[in-house]
């Protein structure tokens, strides 16, 4: 389940007994390997060096594309890679927050204060919040309403990264797209 294809991995969820693995599979040989206990989505760096993923026990972990390296980063769940050394994750407080985590110091900060299911495309991550979907860039600036819950947002849940850029009609009431974020 939960399929995440990169140039030359694809990681997804396998269940094996009553558990959840993730499980890499490099696209030109079929070798795979488990990683570790997965729950939903994980997210490929850009590098194709680290795979980052919920281990459904409350923690985002992080581990090298091949297997090795496993840890635990902190609380929280729906990670994403930003870039290779970054992460975009939503911390279940009530209400959700959306967290941004520096793998190369180690430090964290806060990007919303209200948000859910956190990805990453194009520079931009995207969550949902009280409002609607929004995109809003690492650094906290820019937020931008792509699609309000009264105009159709609430009937899809944006999961995984979004690999395609072209004109979205949910449901035939409202088009958007990323190069109008651009503008």
């Amino acid at each position: 389940e939960y399929p995440i294809v990169s140039s030359n991995y694809i990681a997804f969820m396998m269940s094996v007994g009553n558990r959840d693995q993730l499980r890499v599979v490099r696209r030109d040989d079929g070798t795979s390997v488990d990683v570790g206990f997965v729950e939903g989505f994980p997210s490929i760096s850009s590098n194709e060096g680290r795979v980052v993923f919920f281990n459904g026990s409350s923690d985002i972990m992080v581990a090298n594309i091949d297997g090795s390296g496993s840890r635990r980063l902190t609380l929280g769940n729906h990670p994403s890679f930003i870039d290779d050394n970054t992460i975009v994750y939503q911390l279940d407080e009530v209400p959700s927050e959306i967290w941004v985590y520096d793998l190369l110091t180690d430090t964290m900060y806060l990007l919303v204060e209200v948000g859910a299911y956190p990805t990453v495309t194009d520079g931009w991550v995207v969550f949902s919040d009280d409002v609607g979907w929004k995109a809003i860039r690492p650094d906290g600036t820019r937020e931008t309403l792509i699609i309000p819950h009264d105009r159709g947002g609430n009937e899809f849940h944006l999961t995984g990264p979004i690999l395609d850029s072209r004109p979205v009609l949910p449901r035939g009431k409202l088009s958007t797209s990323w190069a109008d974020l651009k503008r």
